[in-house]
């Protein structure tokens, strides 16, 4: 008996959409906010996270994409420390790269 082999296949959003400035930083904030309620933490330096990451993009998915990577490194690094400094170096490396990604394709 042959096994049946599914494959599933999941179209990126492609579709990019450039905030105002308040706009940004209200996204970015609501998503960080999201990160520190599920992990029961602070960010400490949360004002200099949103201002980095907004002065780099307005691109809502570009924002949703760093505050994914964000939230990976929070659950991997952070530990259960209940207030958590993200280094602005880590979080530079990680606005960097996504900003070398290419949201259209």
């Amino acid at each position: 008996m042959s096994k049946k082999k599914t494959v599933y296949y999941v179209a990126a959003i492609t579709t990019t959409m450039n905030l105002n400035p308040e706009e940004a930083q209200d996204r970015t904030r609501a998503l960080l906010t999201m990160i520190e309620a599920a992990y029961g933490i602070r960010i400490v330096n949360l004002d200099a996270v949103i201002t980095a990451i907004t002065e780099k993009t307005r691109d809502e998915q570009r924002i949703l994409t760093i505050s994914t990577a964000l939230n990976t490194w929070i659950a991997t690094t952070a530990g259960l420390r209940p207030d958590v400094e993200i280094p602005l170096d880590v979080l530079n490396g990680l606005l960097e790269r996504v900003m070398r990604l290419d949201t259209t394709e």
